[in-house]
């Protein structure tokens, strides 16, 4: 099993008063691959080290795509690039949202996966088995996996 070699943090969030947004969570494109599921929150998606092409926006009425952005970042190996995302002021849905990086931070390393059962965030081999990784937030498995560096969403259980 091959651990990532870099990733995306992805922080996604609106203003307090859009709380009818959590009916419609985001939609992630890396360098234009089909939609990945997003939530509203923290996104952590694998990638390998390089430039890459960071589309974010949400489905108004479930397909509409809205205040879509797109940022470009390079990410070393060993690095997770932060990026944050913020739709624009309702009720300008057809502007683009706020996309931008906002620093760098390195993986976890070895030591930290192997002190998952401390409470160590990152990723981990997955216990269930499905997938080679997932997530470990520090108190819980999430629902956040990857297999060959492809990251997808998969119910923990």
């Amino acid at each position: 099993m091959q651990q990532p070699q870099a990733g995306l943090e992805i922080k996604t969030s609106f203003f307090a008063f859009w709380f009818t947004l959590f009916l419609f969570p985001p939609k992630i494109s890396i360098d234009g691959s089909p939609p990945i599921p997003g939530k509203w929150g923290d996104n952590l998606i694998p990638v390998g080290p390089g430039r890459h092409s960071i589309t974010v926006w949400w489905p108004l009425y479930w397909f509409i795509p809205a205040n879509k952005a797109t940022v470009t970042v390079d990410v070393a190996q060993g690095q997770v690039a932060q990026i944050h995302y913020m739709p624009a002021a309702w009720p300008l849905f057809f502007f683009a949202g706020r996309i931008q990086q906002t620093g760098v931070r390195g993986m976890q390393g070895q030591a930290a996966a192997q002190a998952v059962g401390q409470g160590a965030a990152g990723w981990h081999p997955d216990p269930a088995g499905r997938h080679e990784l997932r997530y470990w937030n520090g108190t819980g498995w999430t629902d956040d996996v990857s297999d060959a560096g492809v990251a997808a969403k998969d119910p923990a259980g």
